[in-house]
């Protein structure tokens, strides 16, 4: 099996660093990092990544689930969200953007990997 490529939206470099190396050392190839949605909507038009990993509250005015509004518009790539607002976890708001899966920040290995498998990415 090849490596699956990822890309992480998240504005937190530290957080996004720590999520790198970890996806890495579980056999995932991480395309880039970014930081903003702009950014984000832009490099998943021109990597086409296997999976995302997306922070839900992003600087600026634009949020993770704005983005996965546009991207859902052109592809069914899987988003897995990561948020450190427990409200979010709560409310449901990723449903319609299947394939998804919602984690609270930060996500243990664990359930990295049971997302991950959860949306057939391993």
């Amino acid at each position: 099996m090849s490596k699956k490529n990822v890309l992480i939206v998240e504005d937190e470099a530290i957080i996004a660093l720590e999520l790198k190396l970890r996806l890495e050392q579980m056999g995932f190839s991480v395309l880039s990092i970014v930081p903003s949605a702009d950014l984000a909507i832009e490099k998943i038009q021109l990597e086409d990544p296997d999976v995302i990993f997306m922070d839900i509250v992003l600087r600026g005015h634009e949020t993770g689930i704005d983005v996965a509004k546009t991207i859902r518009k052109v592809s069914k790539t899987p988003i897995i969200f990561l948020t450190g607002n427990v409200h979010l976890l709560q409310k449901g708001l990723v449903k319609k953007f299947q394939p998804c899966r919602l984690l609270s920040k930060p996500a243990q290995d664990w359930e990295l990997v049971e997302a991950i498998r959860e949306l057939g990415m391993n």
